[in-house]
This record gives structure tokens, sequence and C-alpha cells, in this order.
């Protein structure tokens, strides 16, 4: 039965105790507008006059180069480089490139292990044993 008259009192608290009813209500509007009417009063003296001037001014252009673009290089591009399209031929070329990079890399790092220097080794042999046949 408490609960139900509290209940009751905060929802009549305008008329029990106005000013922190008004106090509430003022921080309420605060947190829901975000003090946007006193950011607006702070700029009440400024003049945006140069500022309406400027963007009612036309915008300097720079020169427009032999591609068509701004200032000398293109916007376009190169319309060779077909951006980034590859063919099949330049796929399978730089594929092989990659490959025989990583097969180098696994290569050097099996080099420093010394029993596979010596498996290599002994399979140079073989084969040196066999073209002096």
């Amino acid at each position: 039965d408490d609960s139900r008259s509290l209940g009751s009192a905060a929802n009549y608290e305008h008329l029990v105790d106005p000013d922190r009813a008004r106090q509430r209500r003022l921080q309420a509007d605060d947190r829901l507008h975000g003090a946007f009417n006193d950011f607006v009063d702070r700029l009440g003296h400024i003049d945006f006059a140069v500022q309406r001037a400027r963007l009612g001014a036309a915008r300097a252009t720079p020169p427009i180069g032999k591609s068509g673009g701004l200032g000398g290089e293109g916007l376009r591009g190169d319309p060779n480089e077909k951006a980034g399209i590859k063919t099949r031929e330049e796929y399978v070329k730089e594929e092989a490139a990659k490959r025989e990079r990583e097969r180098r890399a696994q290569e050097a790092a099996l080099e420093k292990d010394p029993t596979y220097r010596r498996q290599q080794e002994a399979l140079r042999e073989e084969e040196r044993a066999k073209k002096d046949r």
C-alpha cells in the first residue's frame, strides 16, 4: 500500500515540490535536446557573412590536363591497365613467379638444417656418378 502512495506522490511532484519538478524537467530537456539551445545562444553574436560569401562564390578549378584530369594528372588513369583485370597468361606467369619465390624461400630455410644438407649432398654425388658413367 505504501508503494502505491509513493508512486502517486511521484506523479504529483509538481504539486508537492514545484522547484524540484521544474529542475528535473530542465535536466530531462537538456538530456533530450543535448543543450542545443545553449550552443545556438553562444553563436548568436557571430556574423556568418564571410562564410555565406565563400559558399556563394564559384569554386576555383585548376587547369585541365591532356588526359582530362585536374592538374595535369589524369583522373581516368592508364587505359592499358584495364583496371587490374589480368589475362590468363599474365595470371599464370605471376603465379609461376610466386611459386618459384616460395620454393626458393623453403629451400633456403631447409638449407639451414644440417641433415637436409647432407641428404642433398648425397643426392648430388649420386647424380654426378650417374653422369660420369
